[in-house]
């Protein structure tokens, strides 16, 4: 979505370089909950519990360097785990999909 960045609005200042997109939806929260969101849905309790912890640090670290706005990357965060329960939800394992994908790996 077409939000300014909080450093580019002047409430903020960047302490690491400029970036070339948008805030809003943070990629990095939306890529490291959807790992988490994976993870925990696939019952790997204590791992998905780690990287939680993990994926919250990466959030608190953009807004720490002034980056994002926290509403960015909790956007993202709500994105990355919906993306990884509609995942989920359509892909079923054990089936001519999931034998072919795994046959790429």
């Amino acid at each position: 979505m077409h939000r300014v960045r909080p450093y580019d609005a002047g409430v903020t200042h960047l302490i690491v370089g400029r970036s070339a997109d948008w805030s809003f939806p943070s990629d990095h929260a939306t890529a490291v909950f959807a790992i988490v969101a994976a993870f925990l849905l696939q019952g790997l309790g204590w791992r998905g519990s780690g990287l939680l912890l993990a994926a919250i640090l990466v959030c608190v670290s953009r807004v720490f360097v002034g980056t994002h706005y926290a509403s960015d990357v909790v956007g993202g965060a709500l994105t990355g785990i919906l993306a990884a329960l509609v995942v989920r939800v359509i892909y079923w394992e054990d089936t001519r999909l999931d034998r072919f994908i795994t046959s790429l790996l």
